[in-house]
């Protein structure tokens, strides 16, 4: 998985607001916004301290360090739970990582747990560390029917039974080094479901100029095509 490099938002809104509701994890009804005087308690929600694994290495000479838009960055359904999507930082660079419920959606825990591969005989500046897993993608789509539908570069459907298959890649080009700052490159800032349709929006940069982009799929991911955007000031 790359790192999201958050060029260019979205222009344009692709869907109105929705309502996500976690069992036990308490609910927000359309318009609620949670700001005044009202805390978290009386929303419905309970802390519980230490329920989310951290998401970078840790240890007595390494208090950890996450970068703005990394860690943690979406919640989706799943089961009577939450599935998490976001990276890990292993020590050398952002990895995929996926966060899952435990009973009763007390804990949410890095699945694969992060392991420490043996890179000893590795000169430093090419290791690579642990390699990450769980659904790839940016974003997070949930489909309706127990799937979810990961969409990065490419589009991963995951199975209820937790099965993955590749779908979709997406035709534009993604930098897999960012050190090359002058390099094209796309990222994908957001996707939704709308009907039985997929709408997939974000940036991408060719020759050093930005623009935006919107991908439609009608068959869940397995196919995409680009939808025509309307013009600005002739842009």
């Amino acid at each position: 998985m790359r790192t999201r490099g958050g060029r260019l938002a979205v222009v344009a809104s692709l869907a109105g607001g929705a309502v996500l509701v976690l069992g036990g994890c308490g609910r927000i009804s359309p318009g609620d916004t949670g700001t005044g005087d009202m805390s978290a308690a009386e929303l419905g929600f309970k802390k519980y301290a230490g329920g989310v694994d951290y998401p970078s290495v840790t240890g007595p000479h390494n208090k950890g360090y996450v970068a703005p838009r990394e860690g943690l960055r979406q919640l989706v359904p799943l089961g009577d739970c939450a599935l998490g999507e976001g990276t890990f930082a292993n020590g050398y660079r952002y990895v995929n990582v996926n966060w899952t419920g435990s009973g009763g959606c007390t804990k949410l825990s890095i699945t694969p747990k992060p392991g420490a591969d043996d890179e000893t005989d590795v000169p430093y500046s090419m290791r690579s560390g642990w390699p990450g897993g769980g659904l790839p993608g940016d974003v997070v789509v949930p489909w309706g029917d127990g799937s979810l539908i990961g969409v990065g570069a490419m589009l991963t459907r995951r199975a209820p039974n937790g099965e993955q298959f590749r779908l979709a890649t997406l035709p534009l080009t993604f930098n897999t080094h960012p050190e090359q700052e002058t390099a094209d490159d796309a990222s994908v800032n957001t996707a939704v479901k709308v009907g039985s349709l997929l709408l997939i929006g974000g940036g991408q940069t060719v020759d050093q100029m930005e623009s935006p982009y919107v991908f439609a799929s009608d068959d869940a991911g397995k196919t995409v095509r680009r939808v025509p955007l309307p013009t600005i000031d002739g842009r």
